[in-house]
Protein backbone atom coordinates (compact mmCIF):
# COMPACT_ATOMS: atom_id res chain seq x y z
CA UNK A 1 0.00 0.00 0.00
CA UNK A 2 2.69 2.52 0.77
CA UNK A 3 4.22 1.95 -2.64
CA UNK A 4 0.99 2.75 -4.42
CA UNK A 5 0.43 5.99 -2.44
CA UNK A 6 3.87 7.24 -3.39
CA UNK A 7 3.18 6.60 -7.02
CA UNK A 8 -0.07 8.49 -6.80
CA UNK A 9 1.68 11.41 -5.12
CA UNK A 10 4.27 11.73 -7.86
CA UNK A 11 1.59 11.47 -10.52
CA UNK A 12 -0.34 14.27 -8.92
CA UNK A 13 2.66 16.50 -9.01
CA UNK A 14 3.23 15.78 -12.69
CA UNK A 15 -0.41 16.42 -13.43
CA UNK A 16 -0.25 19.78 -11.75
CA UNK A 17 2.79 20.75 -13.81
CA UNK A 18 1.08 19.76 -17.02
CA UNK A 19 -2.03 21.80 -16.13
CA UNK A 20 -0.18 25.14 -16.24
CA UNK A 21 1.34 25.57 -12.81
CA UNK A 22 4.79 27.22 -13.08
CA UNK A 23 7.55 25.13 -11.64
CA UNK A 24 10.05 26.76 -9.34
CA UNK A 25 13.27 27.69 -11.16
CA UNK A 26 16.14 25.52 -10.37
CA UNK A 27 19.22 26.91 -8.76
CA UNK A 28 21.14 26.29 -11.94
CA UNK A 29 18.76 28.26 -14.25
CA UNK A 30 18.50 31.16 -11.82
CA UNK A 31 22.25 31.51 -11.70
CA UNK A 32 22.49 31.61 -15.50
CA UNK A 33 19.82 34.34 -15.71
CA UNK A 34 21.64 36.53 -13.22
CA UNK A 35 24.91 36.14 -15.07
CA UNK A 36 23.19 37.10 -18.36
CA UNK A 37 21.69 40.21 -16.81
CA UNK A 38 25.01 41.22 -15.30
CA UNK A 39 26.77 40.71 -18.62
CA UNK A 40 24.17 42.82 -20.47
CA UNK A 41 24.46 45.58 -17.89
CA UNK A 42 28.23 45.60 -18.19
CA UNK A 43 28.10 45.96 -22.02
CA UNK A 44 25.67 48.90 -21.86
CA UNK A 45 27.77 50.82 -19.40
CA UNK A 46 30.84 50.49 -21.64
CA UNK A 47 29.01 52.00 -24.68
CA UNK A 48 27.57 55.01 -22.84
CA UNK A 49 30.89 55.89 -21.27
CA UNK A 50 33.00 55.76 -24.51
CA UNK A 51 35.15 58.90 -24.77
CA UNK A 52 34.36 61.19 -27.74
CA UNK A 53 36.43 63.72 -29.64
CA UNK A 54 35.64 66.82 -31.76
CA UNK A 55 36.02 67.39 -35.50
CA UNK A 56 36.13 71.04 -36.56
CA UNK A 57 36.07 72.19 -40.19
CA UNK A 58 37.07 75.78 -41.07
CA UNK A 59 35.69 76.57 -44.54
CA UNK A 60 37.82 79.78 -44.83
CA UNK A 61 35.26 81.66 -46.91
CA UNK A 62 33.91 78.63 -48.76
CA UNK A 63 30.32 77.41 -48.71
CA UNK A 64 29.77 75.54 -45.45
CA UNK A 65 27.90 72.22 -45.24
CA UNK A 66 26.56 70.17 -42.34
CA UNK A 67 28.87 67.49 -40.95
CA UNK A 68 29.12 65.18 -37.90
CA UNK A 69 31.42 66.93 -35.46
CA UNK A 70 31.62 64.08 -32.91
CA UNK A 71 34.35 61.47 -33.30
CA UNK A 72 33.99 58.06 -31.58
CA UNK A 73 36.83 55.58 -31.84
CA UNK A 74 34.25 52.85 -32.44
CA UNK A 75 32.73 54.68 -35.46
CA UNK A 76 33.35 53.44 -38.99
CA UNK A 77 35.63 55.45 -41.26
CA UNK A 78 33.93 58.37 -43.03
CA UNK A 79 34.93 60.67 -45.92
CA UNK A 80 34.64 64.47 -45.71
CA UNK A 81 33.53 66.05 -49.02
CA UNK A 82 35.34 68.96 -50.66
CA UNK A 83 33.77 72.44 -50.20
CA UNK A 84 33.19 75.01 -52.96
CA UNK A 85 33.87 78.75 -53.18
CA UNK A 86 32.90 81.00 -56.07
CA UNK A 87 35.94 82.33 -57.89
CA UNK A 88 38.38 79.99 -56.17
CA UNK A 89 39.91 76.56 -56.70
CA UNK A 90 39.88 74.18 -53.71
CA UNK A 91 43.44 73.01 -53.03
CA UNK A 92 42.59 70.65 -50.16
CA UNK A 93 42.17 70.45 -46.40
CA UNK A 94 45.11 71.32 -44.14
CA UNK A 95 45.47 69.96 -40.65
CA UNK A 96 45.42 72.94 -38.28
CA UNK A 97 45.73 75.21 -41.34
CA UNK A 98 49.24 74.19 -42.41
CA UNK A 99 51.14 71.39 -44.03
CA UNK A 100 50.24 69.31 -47.07
CA UNK A 101 46.89 69.50 -48.86
CA UNK A 102 44.43 66.61 -48.38
CA UNK A 103 41.90 66.31 -51.19
CA UNK A 104 40.16 63.12 -50.02
CA UNK A 105 39.86 63.66 -46.29
CA UNK A 106 38.97 60.49 -44.34
CA UNK A 107 38.28 60.32 -40.61
CA UNK A 108 39.48 56.81 -39.91
CA UNK A 109 37.92 54.32 -37.51
CA UNK A 110 39.75 54.27 -34.21
CA UNK A 111 40.58 58.01 -34.26
CA UNK A 112 41.03 59.16 -30.67
CA UNK A 113 41.99 62.83 -30.85
CA UNK A 114 40.43 66.22 -31.61
CA UNK A 115 40.91 67.29 -35.25
CA UNK A 116 40.79 70.70 -36.97
CA UNK A 117 41.00 71.01 -40.75
CA UNK A 118 41.12 74.33 -42.67
CA UNK A 119 40.11 74.65 -46.34
CA UNK A 120 42.87 76.03 -48.60
CA UNK A 121 41.96 78.07 -51.69
CA UNK A 122 43.58 79.67 -54.72
CA UNK A 123 41.94 82.56 -56.58
CA UNK A 124 40.95 81.71 -60.15
CA UNK A 125 42.48 83.70 -63.02
CA UNK A 126 41.54 83.69 -66.69
CA UNK A 127 43.11 84.82 -69.95
CA UNK A 128 41.32 87.49 -71.97
CA UNK A 129 42.61 87.75 -75.54
CA UNK A 130 41.80 90.74 -77.77
CA UNK A 131 41.83 90.15 -81.52
CA UNK A 132 41.27 93.60 -83.06
CA UNK A 133 41.40 92.27 -86.64
CA UNK A 134 42.89 95.65 -87.59
CA UNK A 135 46.24 97.15 -88.51
CA UNK A 136 45.36 100.11 -86.29
CA UNK A 137 45.54 98.09 -83.07
CA UNK A 138 47.90 95.55 -81.57
CA UNK A 139 46.40 92.30 -80.34
CA UNK A 140 46.85 91.74 -76.61
CA UNK A 141 46.31 89.02 -74.01
CA UNK A 142 45.61 89.83 -70.38
CA UNK A 143 45.43 87.76 -67.20
CA UNK A 144 42.24 88.70 -65.33
CA UNK A 145 41.00 87.75 -61.85
CA UNK A 146 37.62 86.10 -61.44
CA UNK A 147 34.73 88.58 -61.81
CA UNK A 148 37.06 91.45 -62.80
CA UNK A 149 35.41 93.93 -65.17
CA UNK A 150 36.48 94.63 -68.75
CA UNK A 151 34.84 97.46 -70.74
CA UNK A 152 34.56 97.09 -74.50
CA UNK A 153 35.68 100.37 -76.07
CA UNK A 154 34.49 101.99 -79.30
CA UNK A 155 37.13 101.54 -82.04
CA UNK A 156 38.03 103.45 -85.20
CA UNK A 157 39.97 102.38 -88.29
CA UNK A 158 40.37 104.34 -91.51
CA UNK A 159 38.41 102.85 -94.37
CA UNK A 160 36.29 100.69 -92.09
CA UNK A 161 33.12 100.91 -90.06
CA UNK A 162 33.25 99.39 -86.58
CA UNK A 163 30.39 96.93 -86.00
CA UNK A 164 31.07 95.79 -82.43
CA UNK A 165 32.57 92.63 -80.94
CA UNK A 166 32.19 88.92 -80.66
CA UNK A 167 32.80 87.66 -77.14
CA UNK A 168 33.32 83.90 -77.15
CA UNK A 169 31.29 83.81 -80.35
CA UNK A 170 28.43 86.01 -79.08
CA UNK A 171 27.81 89.43 -80.70
CA UNK A 172 28.34 92.19 -78.14
CA UNK A 173 28.04 95.98 -78.44
CA UNK A 174 30.77 98.48 -77.62
CA UNK A 175 30.29 99.97 -74.17
CA UNK A 176 29.37 96.62 -72.65
CA UNK A 177 31.02 95.87 -69.30
CA UNK A 178 32.06 92.21 -69.05
CA UNK A 179 32.50 90.37 -65.77
CA UNK A 180 35.14 87.76 -66.49
CA UNK A 181 34.26 84.29 -65.18
CA UNK A 182 35.97 82.11 -67.79
CA UNK A 183 38.68 82.26 -70.45
CA UNK A 184 37.49 84.86 -72.94
CA UNK A 185 38.28 85.67 -76.57
CA UNK A 186 37.19 89.10 -77.84
CA UNK A 187 37.18 89.77 -81.59
CA UNK A 188 36.51 93.19 -83.18
CA UNK A 189 34.14 93.23 -86.17
CA UNK A 190 34.57 95.58 -89.14
CA UNK A 191 33.27 96.26 -92.60
CA UNK A 192 35.02 98.24 -95.32
CA UNK A 193 33.65 101.72 -95.99
CA UNK A 194 34.14 104.46 -98.59
CA UNK A 195 33.00 107.11 -96.09
CA UNK A 196 35.44 109.93 -95.33
CA UNK A 197 35.71 111.40 -91.84
CA UNK A 198 36.97 114.93 -91.14
CA UNK A 199 38.30 115.95 -87.75
CA UNK A 200 38.17 119.75 -88.00
CA UNK A 201 39.31 120.61 -84.44
CA UNK A 202 37.21 123.75 -84.22
CA UNK A 203 37.40 124.70 -87.90
CA UNK A 204 34.84 124.78 -90.71
CA UNK A 205 35.27 122.45 -93.66
CA UNK A 206 35.22 123.57 -97.25
CA UNK A 207 31.86 122.39 -98.66
CA UNK A 208 33.59 121.10 -101.80
CA UNK A 209 35.50 118.42 -99.87
CA UNK A 210 33.99 115.02 -100.69
CA UNK A 211 32.25 112.89 -98.05
CA UNK A 212 33.14 109.58 -99.72
CA UNK A 213 35.41 108.03 -102.34
CA UNK A 214 32.52 107.28 -104.67
CA UNK A 215 34.06 109.65 -107.25
CA UNK A 216 37.65 108.47 -106.75
CA UNK A 217 40.68 110.45 -105.58
CA UNK A 218 40.58 114.22 -105.03
CA UNK A 219 42.65 117.03 -103.49
CA UNK A 220 41.57 118.22 -100.05
CA UNK A 221 40.70 121.92 -99.83
CA UNK A 222 41.63 124.04 -96.82
CA UNK A 223 39.17 124.52 -93.97
CA UNK A 224 38.95 127.82 -92.07
CA UNK A 225 39.08 128.81 -88.42
CA UNK A 226 38.89 132.28 -86.96
CA UNK A 227 42.16 133.42 -85.42
CA UNK A 228 44.15 130.41 -86.69
CA UNK A 229 46.40 129.54 -89.63
CA UNK A 230 45.73 126.20 -91.31
CA UNK A 231 48.88 124.03 -91.33
CA UNK A 232 47.58 121.13 -93.40
CA UNK A 233 45.75 117.81 -93.31
CA UNK A 234 47.18 114.79 -91.49
CA UNK A 235 45.81 111.24 -91.07
CA UNK A 236 45.81 108.60 -88.38
CA UNK A 237 48.62 106.88 -90.28
CA UNK A 238 50.62 110.01 -91.18
CA UNK A 239 50.85 112.75 -88.54
CA UNK A 240 52.72 115.13 -90.89
CA UNK A 241 50.30 117.94 -91.92
CA UNK A 242 50.18 118.58 -95.67
CA UNK A 243 48.34 121.42 -97.45
CA UNK A 244 46.75 120.11 -100.62
CA UNK A 245 46.92 116.47 -99.50
CA UNK A 246 45.43 114.04 -102.00
CA UNK A 247 42.73 111.75 -100.65
CA UNK A 248 43.13 108.46 -102.49
CA UNK A 249 40.81 105.45 -102.08
CA UNK A 250 43.72 103.11 -102.83
CA UNK A 251 45.30 104.07 -99.49
CA UNK A 252 43.86 103.02 -96.14
CA UNK A 253 43.52 106.63 -94.94
CA UNK A 254 39.86 107.53 -94.42
CA UNK A 255 40.09 110.06 -91.57
CA UNK A 256 41.64 113.47 -92.26
CA UNK A 257 42.67 115.74 -89.41
CA UNK A 258 42.91 119.55 -89.61
CA UNK A 259 46.00 121.06 -87.94
CA UNK A 260 46.05 124.67 -86.73
CA UNK A 261 48.31 127.31 -85.29
CA UNK A 262 46.99 130.44 -83.54
CA UNK A 263 47.71 133.73 -85.32
CA UNK A 264 49.85 136.42 -83.68
CA UNK A 265 48.62 140.02 -83.31
CA UNK A 266 50.19 143.26 -82.01
CA UNK A 267 48.97 145.74 -79.45
CA UNK A 268 50.36 149.28 -79.68
CA UNK A 269 49.51 151.37 -76.62
CA UNK A 270 50.39 155.10 -76.73
CA UNK A 271 50.00 157.61 -73.90
CA UNK A 272 50.73 161.21 -74.94
CA UNK A 273 50.45 162.54 -71.42
CA UNK A 274 53.26 160.40 -70.01
CA UNK A 275 54.87 159.85 -73.42
CA UNK A 276 54.70 156.09 -72.82
CA UNK A 277 54.73 153.84 -75.85
CA UNK A 278 54.11 150.11 -75.33
CA UNK A 279 54.11 147.51 -78.11
CA UNK A 280 53.75 143.75 -77.67
CA UNK A 281 52.60 140.65 -79.58
CA UNK A 282 49.98 138.18 -78.43
CA UNK A 283 48.47 135.03 -79.89
CA UNK A 284 44.79 134.70 -80.61
CA UNK A 285 43.01 133.16 -77.63
CA UNK A 286 45.98 133.82 -75.36
CA UNK A 287 46.35 136.22 -72.47
CA UNK A 288 47.53 139.78 -72.97
CA UNK A 289 48.78 142.43 -70.54
CA UNK A 290 49.13 146.24 -70.93
CA UNK A 291 50.90 148.47 -68.40
CA UNK A 292 48.79 150.94 -66.44
CA UNK A 293 50.34 154.42 -66.54
CA UNK A 294 50.09 157.06 -63.77
CA UNK A 295 50.45 160.84 -63.68
CA UNK A 296 50.25 163.26 -60.78
CA UNK A 297 47.15 165.39 -60.96
CA UNK A 298 45.33 163.06 -63.33
CA UNK A 299 43.13 159.98 -63.00
CA UNK A 300 43.72 157.19 -65.54
CA UNK A 301 40.39 156.16 -67.14
CA UNK A 302 41.69 153.28 -69.28
CA UNK A 303 42.88 152.22 -72.70
CA UNK A 304 40.61 152.74 -75.75
CA UNK A 305 40.88 151.51 -79.34
CA UNK A 306 39.90 153.30 -82.55
CA UNK A 307 36.26 152.26 -82.16
CA UNK A 308 36.07 153.68 -78.66
CA UNK A 309 36.05 150.24 -77.03
CA UNK A 310 37.71 150.15 -73.64
CA UNK A 311 40.37 147.50 -73.10
CA UNK A 312 41.19 146.16 -69.65
CA UNK A 313 44.83 146.07 -68.61
CA UNK A 314 44.68 142.24 -68.67
CA UNK A 315 42.50 139.78 -70.53
CA UNK A 316 42.18 137.24 -73.36
CA UNK A 317 43.06 138.41 -76.87
CA UNK A 318 39.96 137.64 -78.93
CA UNK A 319 40.12 139.93 -81.99
CA UNK A 320 41.61 139.01 -85.35
CA UNK A 321 43.58 142.16 -86.11
CA UNK A 322 46.24 144.42 -84.64
CA UNK A 323 45.07 146.96 -82.09
CA UNK A 324 46.10 150.56 -81.47
CA UNK A 325 45.23 151.88 -78.03
CA UNK A 326 45.39 155.37 -76.52
CA UNK A 327 45.26 156.30 -72.85
CA UNK A 328 42.34 158.34 -71.53
CA UNK A 329 42.72 160.73 -68.54
CA UNK A 330 40.84 163.26 -66.54
CA UNK A 331 42.04 165.93 -64.15
CA UNK A 332 42.04 164.85 -60.55
CA UNK A 333 39.63 166.82 -58.38
CA UNK A 334 40.86 167.89 -54.97
CA UNK A 335 38.66 168.81 -52.01
CA UNK A 336 40.03 172.04 -50.55
CA UNK A 337 37.79 172.07 -47.50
Amino acid sequence: MKKNLLVLSVSSILAMASCGAEPEPSISSQSKSEESTKSSSTTKDTSSSEKTYTLRLDFAGGEAFAYESVIRPSDASRTIPSPTREGYEFLGWQLNGSGSYINNLVIHAGTSTDLTYVAAWQELTFTVSFDYASAAYQNTTLTISYNQEVTLEELTWDGHRFLGYQVNGVSTEAGTVLQIKTHTRIVALWETSSEIIYQLNGGTNDPSNHLSFDDGAFTLLDPTREGYDFLGWSTELDSNPIIGRVADPSSSARTFIANWEPKTYEINAVDELTEMVHADQFTYGGNYSIPTPSCVGYDFLGWYDEDGTKWESQGVYSVTHNVNLVASWQLHEYNLN
